[in-house]
């Protein structure tokens, strides 16, 4: 039986595909309403609210110096939130693989891949989540 630790989830932005680990997810949701965040950067959507708390969410495509789809709802990924309360706007969730899919591992290519998994389907780079949020976190402190 394959642990959440050795699952990924398959998500899409601009064409390209990303994979997270499971273990950093909490839920995945439709693009829920979000509200403003004064002087946040141009990458946040905004607040959304998650089981009562609030949670920021940011552009996945955005922050990857793409612009997102024209009036894309998309589907928000909620991160654990022993790593963050933050939530990535993608443009869509394919699915989970176990980690026994992946063909081979490239180191990544980007500031915040940590290596590009070869997959049956094409390549996927997978997400330094925890790199990731730090840089986030910076961000929003600046605000």
């Amino acid at each position: 039986m394959t642990g959440d630790a050795d699952r990924l989830l398959l998500c899409r932005v601009q064409g390209q595909s990303f994979a997270l680990e499971v273990m950093a997810v909490a839920e995945v949701v439709e693009s829920p309403p979000t509200y403003p965040i004064p002087r946040a950067p141009a990458a946040f959507l905004g607040i959304m609210t998650c089981h009562g708390i609030p949670v920021p969410v940011a552009d996945l495509a955005a922050l990857l110096g793409s612009r997102p789809a024209a009036g894309a709802g998309g589907t928000v990924v909620v991160l654990e939130p022993g790593r963050a309360q933050l939530a990535l706007r993608v443009d869509a969730v394919e699915q989970i693989i176990s980690r026994e899919e992946v063909l081979g591992e490239n180191p990544g290519e980007g500031e915040w891949a940590a290596a590009t998994l070869l997959l049956p389907g094409g390549a996927a780079r997978l997400l330094a989540v925890d790199r990731l949020v730090t840089d986030l976190e910076l961000l929003l402190g600046r605000c």
